[in-house]
């Protein structure tokens, strides 16, 4: 699986399930990899992993039944209400790797200046 593919992961991972977790990983790929993403390949996937979803889970992912329906969860993550832990700990306090930091307004900063609009052309 290529870069671009686990970034569409990724996101379909956020929007069904809510794990900031996910989040900031697409904002450290956009941050960091932006480069090695395609973004002519992105949506297609990303519409690819919402019909799998779609099939195998339908309750985690009858809300998104298409592209359109997740730009919220990424736009706003914040009224994303994710079904998962605590949702006054986000689990984004600070991302570490490649000594690149990334803190969740950093990451939504990242998430709607570069994801979104690769996303939704």
């Amino acid at each position: 699986m290529d870069l671009t593919e686990q970034v569409a992961e990724k996101v379909v991972a956020w929007s069904a399930h809510g794990l900031m977790k996910h989040y900031v990983d697409i904002a450290w790929a956009f941050y960091r990899l932006a480069d090695q993403i395609d973004a002519t390949k992105l949506g297609r996937l990303v519409d690819a992993k919402l019909e799998v979803g779609r099939e195998l889970f339908p309750a985690a992912y009858d809300a998104f039944p298409d592209r359109a329906a997740i730009r919220v969860a990424l736009q706003q993550p914040d009224e994303h209400l994710p079904p998962q832990g605590d949702p006054s700990d986000d689990k984004a306090r600070q991302l570490r790797f490649d000594d690149a930091a990334l803190n969740k307004p950093q990451a939504i900063q990242v998430v709607r200046e570069r994801l979104i609009p690769a996303l939704f052309k």
